[in-house]
Formats: C-alpha cells, structure tokens, sequence
C-alpha cells in the first residue's frame, strides 16, 4: 500500500509524543529492532527529530552481541518487531538499563511481558508535539560496526553529518523527489541509513519496503526503483 508523506508524519508525530509521555527526554538513545517496514520510517523520523538518539539494532548479530551494544548505547528504550521480539525476549530481563519495549504488530506469544502496543501508542496521542529547536552538531544516530574483530564499535553521527551525506549522494546522482527506491538491507548498516532513509528525507522520494527477506528480487521487479543502493556481496551475486 502507498503511504502519503504527511500521514507517515502525523503518525511520527504521534510516535514522538508517546515516547516523550513515556519518560524520555532529549539526548536519550532509542533502540530500534525491526525489518525495513513503514513503521521503521516513522521511527527514523520522529526518534532524532525529537532530540532523542536513534539505534538501529542489527538483527543479524548473536544474542550476546545485541546485548552488548544495548548496554553500551544505554538505550532507554526498544522499539522492537513483534518477528523479532522472540529472538530479543531472551536478553531482555538482563538489559536493565532498558526502561521501555514498544512492539510493533500483533505478538501472540508476548515475547516481552510488560511491553507497549505501538499501536496503541500512537493512537492515545492527538499529535500535537511540540518539535525541539536541535543543534545540527548534536547526536541524531547511533550506528554499530559489525564486530567482525571483536565487540561491535559505536559511532555517533550528528545531524550535519547524515544531512551532509545525504545531499552529496543526492547531488552526485542527480536525485529528484520522483525517484523510487528499495530499502532492502539491515538498517543497522550506515549504507542503509544513509542511501535509502536520510536520502529520502532530502530528496522527498519514495521509499519501498519489501514485504520480506525472501521475496526482494520478486519486490523489485515489481517495483522497478529507479535508484538501486547495491554492496559488493548484490552484485556479485
């Protein structure tokens, strides 16, 4: 289904209340644990946009290593896909720093006892929030290196830093407001962020997510993007 920009805002608007209703405050980390999926938009949206510090949590690394970068970001929350939440459940009592677990869809197991609807959420706010006035040199995102030489490293990135970025890949590719493009990798990964989320609040396109892992080459043909963000490891295959 489309989603028009201004009702992706409204509910961003809404997400960003909720999580100020919930206690936390400017220059918090939120941790997000999800596929790329309309509400990990909304996230990326209203998480930095309210001065708190987003974390994209990769949902390829061990139980152990998830653990490790929650305690080390000192997320005070999770915003966490009820497809994941089994796989988070494990951890969760020993991650206490962690205040908060927000899932999103319909966990039948209640993987995390005591977690928010994010649903639910949203729909107890009127959104009207109240945005922050934000230093672009302050922290927007928290990004992890993979952690192939040992425990993954985190690097702070400020709002002129993924801006800056963002406007450099749009200027050299020639980017428009028209493009169709497929955010089809982990969003813990830097390229991600940058090439299919921060792109897209520079340049205004559209963001398609695929309805699965397992269905992405069948997704783009559908889709057909019009700008395709590929690693080494896609185009070798």
């Amino acid at each position: 289904k489309r989603i028009a920009a201004a009702d992706l805002a409204d509910r961003a608007e809404r997400l960003a209340a909720a999580l100020a209703a919930l206690g936390l405050e400017p220059g918090d980390r939120v941790g997000v644990f999800a596929p790329n999926t309309q509400e990990h938009l909304e996230a990326y949206y209203a998480v930095p946009c309210s001065g708190l510090v987003l974390h994209t949590m990769n949902p390829r690394l061990s139980p152990e290593q998830i653990a490790f970068t929650v305690e080390h970001a000192g997320d005070r929350a999770i915003v966490v896909d009820a497809s994941l939440a089994a796989a988070l459940a494990p951890i969760a009592a020993r991650l206490r720093g962690v205040e908060h677990y927000v899932v999103i869809g319909e966990d039948p197991e209640r993987s995390i006892p005591g977690a928010h609807d994010y649903e639910a959420l949203i729909a107890a706010e009127s959104g009207a929030f109240d945005w922050p006035e934000l230093d672009e040199r302050s922290a927007a995102a928290l990004c992890y290196t993979s952690g192939t030489t040992g425990n993954p490293k985190g690097v702070v990135l400020g709002y002129d830093n993924l801006i800056a970025a963002g406007d450099a890949g749009a200027e050299m590719e020639a980017l428009t407001s028209k493009e169709e493009v497929l955010a089809y990798l982990p969003m813990a990964w830097i390229g991600q962020n940058i090439f299919s989320y921060t792109q897209w609040m520079v340049c205004g396109f559209t963001v398609n997510c695929p309805e699965s892992a397992i269905t992405v080459s069948a997704d783009m043909r559908e889709i057909g993007p019009t700008y395709y963000f590929a690693p080494p490891r896609v185009l070798e295959a």
